[in-house]
C-alpha cells in the first residue's frame, strides 16, 4: 500500500462493514479506492475498484475498475484537467 500513500491514500475501516483507501481532496470530495467486490482493500497488483463521492456523499464518477495502479493515476489526472 505503500504506492497509494505516496499519492495521498490512507486506509479507512469502518468495522462489520468495509476497508478501503481514501484520498480527500482540497473541496472535500473523497477518492475511495476497494477491491473488485468494493468491500475490502485491494491486492496491490489489482483489480482495484475507484469512485469520487463528493463531501456531501453524492457519486461525482464512478465507480470504475482498473487492472493496475497506473490506470488510477490516469483516471485521477484526466479529473484534475
Amino acid at each position: 500500500m505503500n504506492l497509494f500513500s505516496k499519492h495521498g491514500f490512507e486506509v479507512e475501516h469502518t468495522p462489520g462493514i468495509a476497508r478501503s483507501l481514501i484520498r480527500i481532496e482540497g473541496d472535500g470530495d473523497q477518492i475511495i479506492v476497494t477491491d473488485e467486490e468494493g468491500y475490502d482493500l485491494p491486492s496491490s497488483q489489482g483489480p482495484f475498484k475507484v469512485m469520487c463521492i463528493s463531501r456531501d456523499n453524492d457519486l461525482i464518477a464512478g465507480p470504475e475498475m482498473f487492472e493496475s495502479f497506473d490506470g488510477i493515476i490516469e483516471w485521477l489526472e484526466s479529473r484534475e484537467r
